[in-house]
């Protein structure tokens, strides 16, 4: 059953080609605890800059303003 857990998890997971990986339960489980940890962390970067880089009303307002002059 652990192994399909874990084969499972690296499959959905898509994280190599297999080169490395560990081979006890304890290994797989610091591999698992990291792996998550990097998805909340690159998930935290992605939902930051996407809020950083969208437009307010008001700035959409003045862009429009801006484009329709032109």
């Amino acid at each position: 059953i652990w192994n399909s857990i874990w084969c499972t998890f690296i499959t959905i997971m898509t994280i190599g080609y297999g080169d490395f990986y560990p081979i006890t339960s304890f290994g797989r489980i610091i591999m698992i605890c990291s792996v998550l940890g990097g998805l909340v962390l690159l998930s935290t970067l992605v939902s930051t800059l996407n809020s950083i880089l969208n437009m307010t009303d008001d700035e959409l307002t003045v862009t429009n303003i801006l484009i329709s002059i032109n």
